[in-house]
């Protein structure tokens, strides 16, 4: 009896502890401000709160409350300053969060997926070139896409559907032009997608993407990865998602092995937008880490019409990068131009305004026109066209979640007022907390482009300089990538 007395005083003193003197009192974050009491003691509060999609409101509104750090559970805290904010959390090589574990694609690691920060630098550069706004601005290949896709399918597309007074699903159709664009620009035209015009194609790659990654399980995707795989592998998971990720893998590695092709068939008369650019500088990267290109895995497809498909590592992992790719394409690019059409047929003064400064450019922008359009570097002086995709991008961020990171092992970090903030704490930050200060974005959940312009009038009550400090750059990263 002495025994089991001396036990149930261990277990109390030890819940005492663990529940209430730790973490109140001797947590080296036990001054932050919780977002829930409970969450203080358990991570269940945010699960709860992350489950029933309440995530951004919640947050949001005890950062309202308490300030620029708040906590969300015993080992995670939300950020929403720039200064000891996100450019350390985002700005220091921060680790990321198990939580982007989802996006791997072809059971290889991705440029999203990639979790330490070393690894995530090494696949950044390895297309950095190719994409950086330079390259962009000055690549035949860009020139002759814009021209092909842009001119001869969009423009001419919206311009018929204008003239018969014929409605289209414009987030449909902008996700096609950016599937077409992004891989082309990897592939080359003739061995990317032609989604503009093959509206089945487009939409079977679409429904693999949101089968294969489908909303209502992100929660379980996000937080358990564990345990969903652990139910895949016993078969207690429903097979829908593997066979959509699967088909989407097949459909990368099948656009790898004719760009292969593709690539030893290049000749003089080849036009610069059906070369492979960007699966090219993938090669050349891969070759310097000392990744092989000679086929020599073979990927068993449980597909009807595939069997096993046979790919070198070089494939495989470039295979990888570009469903993340795909996978950004549709839900970034094709977002953000949707929200900026959709604002802009709800004010016919801007929409007139920006008609305006794009036809100063002269008679080649105009939809019945067959010159070529505009070189990129010219449209972006535009101030006016600027200013619509920075503020759609503030008021309508693509990514409106936390991101989550890892604060350092071994050492102590300062975040907000708070110092010796310990490794191995989760630590986020939301675009749209950070958008929608008012001190530097006045009446910040209202569109107005102006607001970026240097002659912006009195609604302007902070520079463009601390604007683009609030601005978060890793979601105009993501478009551009995209």
């Amino acid at each position: 009896m002495a025994l089991l007395l001396l036990l149930a005083a261990s277990l109390a003193i030890f819940a005492l502890y663990r529940l209430i003197i730790h973490p109140f009192f001797l947590s080296p974050i036990a001054a932050v401000p919780a977002v829930h009491p409970l969450a203080k003691i358990t991570s269940l509060y945010m699960l709860w709160t992350r489950f029933w999609d309440n995530e951004n409101d919640v947050v949001f509104a005890a950062h309202q409350k308490y300030g620029e750090v708040v906590k969300l559970s015993p080992h995670e805290l939300s950020v929403n300053c720039v200064d000891d904010g996100i450019k350390t959390v985002y700005g220091k090589n921060f680790d990321r969060h198990s939580f982007y574990r989802v996006y791997e694609d072809c059971g290889r690691e991705n440029l999203s997926s990639s979790l330490d920060a070393y690894s995530h630098t090494i696949r950044k550069k390895r297309i950095t070139h190719v994409y950086s706004k330079s390259s962009i601005h000055s690549s035949p290949a860009m020139t002759g896409l814009v021209n092909r896709i842009v001119r001869h399918q969009f423009l001419s597309l919206v311009a018929g559907c204008a003239k018969s007074q014929q409605p289209f699903d414009t987030m449909e159709v902008l996700s096609a032009l950016a599937l077409d664009m992004v891989l082309g620009y990897t592939f080359g035209l003739k061995h990317g997608t032609d989604f503009m015009n093959d509206h089945g194609e487009h939409a079977k790659c679409i429904g693999r993407i949101h089968t294969g990654r489908p909303y209502p399980m992100m929660f379980w995707l996000h937080e358990f990865p564990e345990m969903v795989d652990l139910l895949e592998r016993l078969g207690l998971w429903p097979k829908e998602r593997y066979k959509s990720l699967e088909a989407l893998h097949v459909f990368c590695l099948d656009m790898c092995q004719r760009a292969e092709t593709a690539l030893a068939q290049v000749t003089q008369d080849t036009a610069p937008e059906d070369f492979p650019t960007v699966y090219q500088q993938f090669k050349r990267s891969l070759e310097k880490e000392g990744l092989s290109s000679i086929p020599s895995i073979e990927k068993f497809s449980r597909l009807s019409g595939h069997g096993t498909i046979t790919c070198s590592p070089q494939q495989l992992e470039i295979a990888a990068e570009v469903g993340d790719q795909i996978h950004a394409s549709d839900e970034t690019l094709s977002i953000t131009l949707t929200y900026a059409i959709w604002e802009l047929s709800r004010n016919s003064d801007m929409q007139q305004r920006l008609r305006q400064e794009c036809q100063a450019l002269g008679p080649s922008v105009r939809a019945n026109s067959e010159e070529a359009l505009p070189v990129a570097n010219v449209v972006d002086e535009l101030p006016l066209l600027h200013a619509v995709i920075m503020e759609t991008l503030r008021v309508h961020p693509v990514v409106a979640g936390g991101q989550a990171r890892v604060t350092p092992h071994g050492k102590v970090s300062k975040l907000g007022q708070f110092e010796n903030i310990p490794g191995g704490c989760r630590v986020q930050s939301y675009a749209r907390f950070l958008h929608h200060n008012p001190d530097v974005f006045p009446d910040p959940l209202a569109w107005y482009p102006e607001r970026w312009l240097p002659s912006a009038g009195t609604k302007q009550s902070s520079g463009v300089d601390e604007k683009m400090r609030w601005f978060w750059a890793f979601i105009l990263r993501c478009t551009d990538r995209a």
